[in-house]
């Protein structure tokens, strides 16, 4: 491949486009999303930003019929980040964990602080191992061994 290092063809996979349905290769990086509708995403958003940008503060349904970009499309970038509702909104998103209010993301400061702390917990216990309740006492036995 012209232009790709042979790291990024190593880790290259073959991926469903999560958009139009249509097989691309993906990199490990970004949006899964093949390169056309990956642009198509980037101007559908651009369009949001602009006219948030010029109008201020509007209700949901006015940006789609403005910009033609779907309510799920929005509501997607309002997940993803890439969009906050302004404080004072009659509009906003759940938190997927305990449902309280939200202005972007997925999760609330409290939800998204305890899942942080029971991640790096989890991840923390896995790099050390699992250690026995009881102390092992014995010699190591090998599977498959000649005993000669």
């Amino acid at each position: 491949m012209k232009g790709q290092s042979y790291k990024e063809e190593k880790n290259a996979t073959l991926k469903t486009c999560k958009r139009c349905k249509h097989a691309f290769t993906y990199y490990g990086f970004g949006y899964e999303y093949c390169p056309v509708c990956k642009q198509i995403d980037e101007d559908d958003y651009l369009k949001v930003k602009d006219y948030i940008y010029e109008h201020g503060i509007s209700k949901i349904i006015d940006v789609v019929r403005a910009t033609g970009v779907e309510e799920k499309v929005i509501t997607n970038y309002l997940r993803e980040g890439r969009l906050e509702i302004p404080e004072g909104s009659s509009y906003y998103l759940e938190c997927e964990r305990c449902g309280t209010n939200i202005c972007s993301g997925r999760f609330c400061k409290s939800c998204a602080a305890t899942l942080i702390k029971e991640l790096s917990t989890t991840v923390a216990y896995n790099e050390v191992g699992d250690s026995p309740d009881k102390q092992v006492t014995g010699k190591m036995r090998y599977l498959n061994r000649d005993n000669k």
